[in-house]
């Protein structure tokens, strides 16, 4: 009997207890503003369901957007998409397309590169903005090293020139670092270099490819052309060839008359 007693106890003091604790509720739970609503729940479709639909043509593609991966964003390349977005909205540009340095290069001798006509237009323009004596003598490309902008509020008129005449940007950062035109020349050189590939500020991560690192591969790297104009395209070719098709005809006839 006793043994039967402690079997008892031991089983009682090893069974676990069932308890329940009451839901706390937040002080914004007071608040009938607050009050949360349930996430609607989609309905899920069953794999064999998916699969009949598919079969049997039950499925709108038309309506379905298909992400077409490495496909360009036409808000950000398609010219047409671009002018429609913005509205009549127009940005007066300090830098003209047409430069100075686009004239000059396109008239250079065939023996030249882009650095030549670089060094021709850095000394015309130093001679033109920068020099504060009439005394002075024009510089050469012997001395841009030793050539230095010390001069801040002159530096800022002379790299200003620079930016219009050769037709890009050089940031406030970038005008504090070019303290002498051999600088100078080499940050054009690099940035005008015809081979550089254009960065795209809206696309911080995109990956850039130079076409030339592939040449002898199995590898072709393209520009993406956008269906319309494919079609414009195609269009052109059709009319062209109806035209060589009307003269060949034409030729058929007289030669068939005489």
């Amino acid at each position: 009997m006793l043994a039967s007693k402690n079997i008892n106890k031991i089983v009682y003091e090893q069974s676990r207890c069932f308890s329940t604790s009451s839901k706390k509720l937040s002080i914004m739970d007071y608040f009938k503003f607050y009050k949360k609503k349930d996430s609607d729940i989609v309905p899920t479709k069953k794999t064999e369901q998916v699969i009949d639909e598919i079969e049997n043509n039950k499925v709108d593609y038309k309506k379905k957007k298909i992400t077409i991966l490495g496909k360009k964003n036409p808000e950000l390349y398609d010219k047409q998409v671009i002018f429609k977005n913005l509205n009549g909205f127009t940005v007066n540009r300090w830098i003209p397309k047409e430069t100075y340095y686009k004239l000059k290069l396109s008239n250079k001798n065939p023996e030249n590169t882009y650095i030549d006509v670089i060094d021709s237009i850095i000394p015309e323009l130093y001679n033109k903005f920068y020099l504060r004596k009439p005394t002075e003598s024009p510089i050469s490309l012997e001395s841009f090293e030793s050539t230095k902008l010390n001069d801040l509020y002159q530096r800022f008129i002379f790299i200003k020139q620079v930016q219009i005449k050769f037709g890009i940007e050089i940031s406030d950062l970038k005008l504090t670092q070019l303290n002498n035109l051999l600088k100078l020349k080499n940050h054009l050189v690099r940035e005008l270099n015809p081979s550089k590939i254009e960065l795209n500020e809206k696309l911080p991560n995109a990956i850039y490819l130079n076409p030339e690192e592939f040449i002898g591969t199995n590898i072709s790297i393209g520009d993406h052309v956008f269906e319309k104009q494919k079609s414009k395209h195609f269009k052109k070719l059709i009319k062209k060839a109806n035209k060589l098709e009307s003269v060949a005809i034409e030729e058929f006839q007289k030669v068939k008359n005489a």
